[in-house]
């Protein structure tokens, strides 16, 4: 009797261990989801834009938030009628700064996985609102399928901008990735042993902070600069070895987007960017179209290949619809044509500013 009563006892502190664990994981679970994915005050986020504003300093991020912020940080400075030129797109043109422009004030608007519509729509809203922006440079990014969409006639609306809502088995994968408990964890560590919240950026020239959002990479400067360019500090560059892995591998995902698109541009994309140059031709500007770089060997091997007919027919038709209409298009896609290098790349398609710098010298928009 006293075996059994000890057997008991046993399997019903091994059953409250277990419970009490599983409560425990489920709760942090909660609690990280709630830390990293939680609605921020909008006051925060002009509070940042102040304080970025002041110091030229890096505001430090979570994905989450990066194109909420980017957006909001755009329409302000629209607002104030502070820049000459504007740059939209997608992640590929975030290594674009402004100090690669002589005599003008630039700001880069780009943002994680922006659509070619998506730009159109803000480019004509700026244009129309904004009386200090003369140039507009938007990306024609083919390599992430954002130009093959169908056409979306879309307008507008800075009071509509909102936080993007996340799936919650996302938030439940992210919650549990190792990524995100080193995050966590150093996140308690500085708040413990480390408390000031600006600090000198690790890879950058200047300051940065955390003491407005919750960052990714805390006191690394991970987010964005007071021009909107990205610090890609989650990244590192590609090695030689990891680059001529890439080229091995026939860059097969750019392959498989064009074959399913076909090489198809809806031509309506084409006559709204026509609409958007006159616009700024009329104040003495231009829209720019630039066709953003990719990894040295990248372009000329994708147009080797089996599917290179239709990438031939995307830019065909974009350099034959441009140059008919006088449009400025810049092909910045074969990279190594500029100097560019593997190290200038943290993949096959996103450029840091090294190389970006080597290209604007080229790009002459006066």
């Amino acid at each position: 009797m006293f075996k059994n009563s000890g057997n008991m006892s046993y399997y019903f502190f091994v059953i409250c261990v277990i419970s009490t664990a599983a409560v425990l994981i489920t709760l942090s679970i909660f609690f990280i989801i709630n830390e990293t994915f939680s609605s921020n005050d909008p006051s925060i986020f002009e509070e940042a834009f102040v304080w970025q504003e002041k110091h030229k300093g890096v505001v430090g991020i979570t994905a989450n938030i990066a194109n909420l912020y980017k957006q909001k940080m755009t329409d302000r400075v629209i607002e104030k009628n502070s820049i000459d030129i504007v740059i939209l797109g997608s992640s590929t043109l975030m290594g674009i700064k402004s100090d690669m422009f002589d005599n003008y004030k630039v700001f880069n608007g780009a943002k994680n996985g922006n659509p070619l519509s998506d730009s159109i729509a803000k480019a004509k809203y700026y244009a129309k609102v904004s009386d200090s922006i003369k140039y507009v440079i938007i990306g024609f990014d083919w390599t992430l399928n954002l130009v093959n969409r169908e056409y979306k006639d879309i307008s507008y609306k800075p009071e509509g901008v909102k936080q993007e809502r996340v799936d919650f088995v996302v938030k439940i994968k992210d919650a549990v990735s190792y990524q995100r408990i080193k995050i966590i964890l150093s996140v308690i560590y500085d708040n413990i042993l480390n408390a000031s919240k600006v600090y000198q950026c690790p890879t950058e020239d200047g300051i940065g902070t955390d003491q407005f959002f919750k960052a990714d990479r805390p006191r690394r400067c991970h987010g964005f600069r007071y021009d909107g360019s990205s610090t890609f500090e989650n990244y590192s560059s590609l090695t030689i070895k990891k680059w001529e892995i890439l080229l091995k591998d026939s860059l097969s995902k750019y392959r498989e987007e064009l074959f399913s698109s076909k090489g198809k541009v809806e031509s309506r994309y084409l006559a709204d960017l026509n609409e958007i140059d006159k616009a700024l031709k009329r104040r003495g500007g231009k829209l720019v179209i630039l066709v953003p770089p990719l990894m040295p060997g990248a372009t000329r091997l994708i147009y080797g290949s089996s599917e290179g007919v239709y990438l031939t027919k995307i830019i065909d038709k974009l350099l034959k619809y441009t140059k008919r209409n006088n449009i400025f298009t810049f092909d910045a896609s074969r990279s190594e044509e500029f100097g560019c290098i593997p190290e200038d790349f943290l993949d096959e398609h996103h450029s840091f500013p090294s190389c970006y710098e080597k290209i604007v010298k080229a790009l002459s928009i006066d």
